[in-house]
């Protein structure tokens, strides 16, 4: 910030205290803007009436009143609430170690029931309203005081704040320069020397720490710092004891909706996010390692950054993977490149509601949806937008905007690979061209409306997403002995799954007319087709055994573990409830009332049985339908003393019925008063109940035990089969075997693969083949010496939860403890955990318990090193087809894995973190409605935004940018001659980033200037409006005479979209004659230098302190001028 203060013109004052009312103005504002755009979010998605302006937020207490009236909306608002005012729950729950469970456990419903949110969000919102009035105006109105905080208000406040320390201790607890004792003790507010008391007295007249908290609630982070470090008391960043000030302040806030990014994907942007993810630590590996070494893989933090946030995300400023990304890697590669001709992969289109109709549920008219999930088959960039059928557009909608009518739709989805326990389905596309699906329906638009996909948009087979790997190596290794022969290379690898299906489907049907009838029959048939036995379905092996199943021990088996899982959720309730965790309840996470009713419903759905005709013939609607489903599952989260949910039990037949709930009449639940007592009774009567049964009666209890029983019928099994076929897994092992016999005299290593086992054969191969085509020249040849260089870190070997120094491994000592481990335990039986053990074989057993998941982890980190390896032979793919100017294509053709060294601390340029690519964003202008929002069908312009040097490290903040909601205005700014020359002439990120950093100085300015103006004219003519600066300032004109009124009009405009626009933290739109003076910036000059950035907030600065200076001149006379 200094070299920035330096810059100005104005020197900026660099701190400022309680009585500063225009810095507490801009802030407060800013915050009630925040309010107003999250409301409205809300309010969209609930189908209610917007609010038309910032001033209205309260508005909601009247808005939300229908809510009660409609069980879906309630608990729908419920949610909405608690996701973007985390800090509600936290404010409402005072935790006393000395309460009973009872009254714990009313506590706990309490701080999740849907009116002591509302009723707690209602108070900070009127806090927050008044805060503002008072400081945004010399004097909103006679009887304005200084706000104060009640006892209510401020209870709930030290409750968020002492919760606060937790969760920040927590965030932290892997940082080695923190400590949890001293860091914090100047927070604690029963120590002595506690500074931040939010209120002076005991009357709770506010105090600068109460306000920056209060205020803090609704900033997002990087504004709720950029306040701290203005603040006297609250500067200096620097030792950690002020860090974690600056962060518990702001840890629980509000969470506004995302702006959604148009998604780019092209090749460099795929090439980016490969790189960016092999930068990454694997997170299993991750937390194994040592704090050291964890340290390199921190983002360096810089508070500037738009979308810092330590907390919502503990490893978004960590350079960690969360999720096996490796699929959508190899699938996206074979479709952008249009590797197959016939080959296609699922894609997932969103959701067509075709019927939506009313019906009575709970005695309530409720909407009741049909619908279907759309598939295509086809790559995945033909889904974009622009490609869908007239059919299509005319009925997909955004849920963004929300209609309560009848009409069939479908969900706005972003395509995406339909990736489905992990698995993907395929389609051979022959020939076929339609790959949009048609939206036909049988006409109806009730119950009766039927919709069927067609048979061409459904998967032929279902391949494993382990399948991928081996599938993508073969690609390469083709590609590799023919290089330019890409069209057949392609065609081999289809060649092998369409052998695969058609050889399982030969053999089915084989199986189902009689051709194989027993097990010597099919081992012949294999044998001559090459199918292994591994590939066949166990039932059809069964079958040909003539095995059966004794049903009456799987009964005896399934009902035991049903017992155990129910115990397992009651003893974690009961954990909860007592509070009796480790950290003595500190971090208790509160179960969510939401999460257990739907645990709730489909646990009373599978106990239910279905009503059957006098034939034994299932009836229809003897269940509940996924809408009294859901309206269920709602009213049970809302379960309070006056509402129960016994209307809906019925609804459903649950009682009162001729298929009722087995056991839910035990449960007295109508002596419940909240979701978790309901619980604990319903679980504790399903123990008891399942106890009861007698393993004999399994066909009876089959309904709700799903035993698997042993189907006969082979034509049906066959059907099934060939309906969901599951590729088998290794189809490609034997063609990799193939290509190392071919290659056997490259060199000594390849002719021992001809003798590998089956299994593990790929994850052999694929670093033999990196190092031996990659690494030839260096004698030493340790597959981590190739890779990433995390891969050669020590890791820990023993507990991960409990670690201990002398666990943490490097590879050397690593083998030889290997080693040993697995003479020891060669042959060990686990122990069934017992009180007879003794402490020796305690010590055993838990020894042996930690080396099964040390080996558990080398298989998952063998797996993805090669994804890794094939992942950057990908890369190398597409860096030669590279077309981004500016680009050094060649010294990253120099690149190697090995390179791709992970420390952000490294400022070295060989550090792929700090390797550049051009970025460009195109940021689109829109006119604005009255209440200041972004009309999306009136589109002004296209901007484009470049960063030549954008770090690797750094590309997701450049996305962040572009969400910016102030672009808008400040886009308006452009001189624009043609869409053409804003393409060729784009702006750089610095020059916008040096222009919003200037906005925040200049706002704080402007409304000191404006309070000012306030004062002046509302001290001179007592009968102006004082609570509004608009009908104030045109007040004050309308008492002048024509000349004054024509020379003031344009600044009277100017100074009210100004201070309008500067209150919702935006820029004014630039399209009134009131902004001729303020000069554009035009693209083709030189202006855009990044020393002066486009200096549009500091001319509007200065133009409305001339104006104000102006005004001030004429009604103030000389001598009383200070």
């Amino acid at each position: 910030m200094k070299e920035e203060e330096e810059k100005g013109k104005t020197p900026v004052v660099s701190t400022y205290n309680k009585d500063d009312k225009h810095f507490w103005a801009a802030f407060l504002n800013l915050a009630r803007h925040n309010v107003y755009i999250t409301i409205n979010h809300i309010n969209k998605l609930l189908e209610i009436r917007e609010i038309d302006n910032d001033e209205k937020i309260l508005d909601i207490k009247d808005l939300w009143q229908k809510v009660n009236k409609n069980l879906n909306q309630k608990a729908r608002l419920r949610e909405l609430m608690t996701k973007h005012f985390p800090f509600l729950e936290t404010a409402i729950y005072s935790k006393n170690k000395e309460d009973k469970e009872e009254v714990k456990q009313e506590k706990q419903a309490k701080a999740q029931s849907f009116d002591s949110l509302k009723h707690c969000l209602f108070l900070f919102l009127e806090k927050l309203q008044e805060a503002r009035n008072y400081y945004s105006h010399y004097k909103y109105s006679e009887s304005t005081k200084e706000p104060m905080l009640e006892k209510e208000l401020l209870k709930k406040m030290y409750n968020i704040f002492d919760d606060n320390i937790q969760l920040v201790i927590k965030d932290y607890q892997h940082n080695k320069d923190i400590n949890p004792d001293e860091d914090f003790k100047h927070l604690d507010r029963t120590e002595e020397d506690f500074n931040y008391y939010f209120t002076r007295n005991k009357k709770g007249n506010i105090t600068a720490s109460g306000l920056l908290f209060f205020v803090s609630l609704f900033l997002e982070k990087k504004d709720a710092i950029w306040m701290q470090q203005k603040l006297t008391g609250f500067k200096d960043n620097r030792e950690s004891k002020k860090k974690m000030t600056h962060e518990v302040f702001c840890r629980r806030r509000m969470l506004l909706p995302k702006l959604r990014l148009e998604s780019t994907q092209t090749q460099d942007w795929i090439l980016l996010d490969m790189l960016n993810e092999l930068i990454r630590c694997p997170k299993s590996l991750y937390e194994r390692l040592q704090g050291v070494d964890r340290e390199k893989f921190k983002v360096p933090f810089d508070p500037a950054d738009e979308d810092y946030d330590a907390e919502q995300e503990p490893f978004k400023n960590t350079l960690v993977r969360h999720q096996d990304r490796f699929p959508y890697f190899a699938l996206r590669y074979f479709d952008y490149n249009e590797i197959f001709t016939n080959l296609r992969f699922q894609i997932d289109l969103g959701t067509y509601h075709f019927s939506i109709y009313k019906k009575l549920i709970g005695g309530q008219k409720e909407d009741r949806h049909l619908t279907h999930k759309l598939y295509g088959f086809e790559r995945i960039q033909e889904f974009a937008k622009q490609n869908r059928p007239d059919e299509w557009k005319a009925i997909v909608k955004d849920l963004d905007t929300y209609e309560t009518s009848n009409e069939r739709y479908i969900s706005e989805t972003t395509p995406h690979y339909h990736l489905e326990n992990q698995k993907i389905g395929i389609r051979f596309r022959n020939g076929n061209n339609d790959i949009w699906a048609s939206l036909e329906t049988n006409g109806e638009n009730n119950e009766k409306s039927k919709y069927k996909l067609d048979k061409q948009y459904q998967a032929e087979a279902f391949l494993s997403v382990h399948e991928l790997l081996p599938m993508m190596f073969y690609y390469l290794l083709l590609k590799k002995e023919k290089p330019n022969n890409d069209e057949i290379n392609a065609s081999i690898v289809e060649g092998f799954i369409k052998r695969e299906i058609r050889y399982m489907y030969k053999l089915y049907d084989a199986f189902a007319n009689g051709e194989i009838n027993n097990i010597d029959d099919l081992e012949k048939y294999c044998e001559d087709k090459g199918i292994p036995k591994r590939h066949l379905p166990k039932q059809m092996v069964a079958i040909l055994y003539d095995e059966h199943k004794d049903m009456v021990e799987e009964a005896k088996r399934k009902q035991k573990e049903m017992v155990k899982d129910t115990k397992k959720l009651l003893a974690t309730l009961e954990k909860q409830t007592q509070g009796e965790i480790e950290d003595g309840g500190r971090n208790i996470r509160l179960l969510k009332s939401g999460e257990i009713a739907r645990w709730l419903v489909n646990d009373m759905m599978r106990f239910q049985p279905v009503q059957k005709d006098n034939e034994g013939n299932p009836l229809n609607n003897s269940k509940a339908n996924s809408t009294e489903y859901q309206m269920l599952q709602r009213s049970l989260a809302l379960y309070n003393k006056e509402e129960k949910p016994t209307r809906y039990f019925r609804q459903v037949n649950l009682i009162n019925s001729s298929n009722p709930h087995p056991f839910l009449k035990w449960t007295k639940w109508e002596e419940c008063n909240n979701i978790l007592s309901f619980y604990r009774s319903y679980l504790t009567k399903k123990i008891e109940f399942l106890n009861k049964l007698k393993p004999e009666d399994w066909e009876k209890n089959q309904y709700f035990l799903k035993l698997k029983e042993p189907k006969t019928n082979r034509e049906t099994l066959v059907q099934g089969w060939k309906n969901g076929f599951n590729l088998p897994r290794g189809i490609f092992t034997e063609p990799i075997r193939e290509w190392f016999k071919r290659h056997q005299n490259n060199s000594k290593e390849y002719k021992n693969v001809e003798d590998l086992k089956r299994v593990g054969l790929v994850t052999k191969v694929i670093p033999l083949f990196f190092k031996e085509e990659y690494f030839k020249e260096d004698a030493q040849k340790e597959i981590n010496n190739c890779v990433q260089p995390f891969y050669s870190f020590p890791y820990n070997v023993g507990n991960i939860h409990k670690p201990d120094e002398k666990d943490f491994l490097p590879s050397e000592e690593r083998k030889k403890l290997w080693g040993d481990k697995k003479n020891k335990f060669k042959g060990y039986k686990a122990k069934v955990k017992s009180k007879k053990l003794t402490d020796k074989e305690k010590e055993e057993h838990r020894s042996y318990l930690e080396f099964k998941s040390w080996n558990q982890f080398e298989r998952e980190l063998r797996l993805v090193r090669n994804q890794d390896i094939v992942t950057w032979l990908l890369c190398m793919e597409l860096i030669d087809k590279l077309k981004v100017e500016g680009l050094n294509v060649e010294e990253l053709k120099k690149l190697r894995l090995k390179d791709i060294d992970t420390d952000t601390a490294k400022q070295e340029k060989n550090n792929i973190l700090n390797r550049i690519m051009p970025m460009q964003l195109p940021v689109t202008v829109y006119e604005i409605d009255d209440s200041h929002n972004i009309v999306k069908d009136r589109p002004l312009h296209t901007v484009y935004i470049e960063e030549t040097k954008t770090k690797l490290l750094k590309q997701g903040n450049f996305k962040a940018l572009v969400k910016d909601r102030r672009l808008n205005g400040l886009f308006s700014f452009v001189d624009t001659s043609s869409e053409a020359e804003l393409k060729s002439n784009p702006i750089s990120k610095s020059v916008v980033e040096y222009e919003l950093g200037e906005y925040q100085n200049a706002r704080i300015e402007t409304i000191k200037d404006m309070l000012l103006l306030e004062e002046t004219l509302i001290k001179k003519y007592k009968k102006l409006p004082t609570n509004n600066f608009s009908a104030m300032l045109n007040g004050w004109l309308e008492g002048k005479d024509e000349a004054d009124k024509a020379r003031f009009q344009n600044d009277v405009d100017l100074l009210i979209a100004v201070r309008n626009a500067f209150s919702h933290n935006q820029y004014p739109m630039r399209n009134r004659i009131a902004f001729a003076n303020i000069n554009p910036f035009s693209l083709s000059s030189a202006n855009t230098s990044e020393k002066k950035g486009l200096d549009i907030a500091n001319q509007l600065k200065d133009k409305t302190h001339k104006i104000i200076k102006r005004i001030i001149k004429i009604e103030k006379p000389i001598e009383s001028k200070e």
